[in-house]
């Protein structure tokens, strides 16, 4: 297991208010599309996709860029 210390997507959302740019929603929505489909085909179903169980891990502490962030699902 994976120690998860990054912010859920709802506290990063709602700390970042109206200031997402259309870029990062599409990143963002890419990202959960991309591994919804990776557990269908591996045969597994999240029966809570929410954003408090979608981490926002930010590779670079210096730098919130849209392609520094890594979206990862949990509470299966």
């Amino acid at each position: 297991m994976e120690f998860g210390s990054s912010r859920d997507l709802e506290r990063y959302m709602h700390e970042a208010k109206d200031i997402l740019s259309l870029e990062t929603k599409l990143f963002f929505l890419l990202q959960v599309s991309s591994a919804l489909r990776f557990l269908r085909d591996s045969g597994v179903v999240h029966l809570d996709v929410k954003p408090q169980n979608i981490l926002v891990k930010v590779m670079r502490t210096s730098s919130c860029r849209v392609g520094s962030m890594i979206l990862k699902m949990i509470d299966f």
